[in-house]
């Protein structure tokens, strides 16, 4: 990601307006890599985590970046980037309306794949809305400041809002089976019997991209053969002296 951020986004700041793509994949990435960090592996068929948060930052970046080129037009234009505020301000508030519309369904995607509760529908519903018609009014008024700015000011609003109410409605169950595991004089003996632990169902983690608590392992103390154990609080009694 460093490589593309170095070697290409920032190259491209200066030749193509496309930089403002290629910088949300950009920005796409590092939820991806943190969500994998804590899953251990890249699980692109069963973890919905890996698909829905990169698609959320994506999204978000280009109607974020189309309105603070218009805002700060002047500034791009004397540092000699090519954004498409400067090229072509209808074009540039018509992607800021398509990629806000395309958030809408981010809510619901995250409620059907089980990663949040249905709350969150709701709740990203109307903050992706508050997108969309803050893009509309620009799409509109291609060249308003104004609208420009309110547009910023929804897209900052958005994105710390939508990824606290994720964390607050994250839905944690996870459900392993493990072996039960024997201590039996020197050695232990695996069996085919199984356990089965929620971890902390129905909490939420502390952070969404860490994993939750592992519980210690279950063991069981089976003593040797021709030996008999003593209840709780009774000493042992001595080599061959009777009780």
């Amino acid at each position: 990601n460093i490589a593309l951020y170095a070697a290409v986004y920032t190259p491209l700041k200066v030749v193509s307006p496309i930089n403002t793509w290629v910088g949300a994949i950009v920005g796409a990435i590092p939820p991806l890599i943190g969500w994998t960090a804590a899953a251990g592996e890249l699980q692109w068929r069963t973890d919905p985590g890996v698909h829905i948060l990169p698609s959320l930052l994506f999204l978000w970046q280009i109607p974020h970046f189309h309105a603070l080129a218009l805002v700060a037009r002047k500034d791009y234009n004397a540092g000699g980037y090519r954004m498409l505020a400067q090229i072509n301000p209808k074009a540039n508030a018509n992607w800021a309306v398509l990629t806000s519309i395309a958030m809408l369904p981010l809510g619901p995607w995250a409620v059907s794949s089980g990663l949040v509760t249905s709350e969150f529908a709701v709740e990203s519903f109307f903050l992706s809305l508050a997108m969309v018609i803050s893009s509309l009014r620009l799409a509109i008024r291609p060249e308003s400041m104004p609208e420009a700015r309110s547009l910023f000011r929804s897209s900052i609003t958005y994105l710390p809002l939508t990824l606290t109410l994720m964390m607050m409605h994250h839905v944690a169950k996870q459900t392993v089976s493990e072996p039960l595991t024997l201590s039996a004089g020197l050695g232990e003996v695996r069996t085919s019997t199984e356990v089965k632990r929620d971890y902390l169902s129905g909490m939420t983690a502390p952070f969404i991209f860490l994993p939750l608590p592992r519980p210690a392992p279950l063991i069981v103390t089976v003593p040797e053969p021709g030996t008999q154990s003593n209840p709780p609080g009774k000493p042992s009694s001595p080599s061959g002296a009777p009780d």
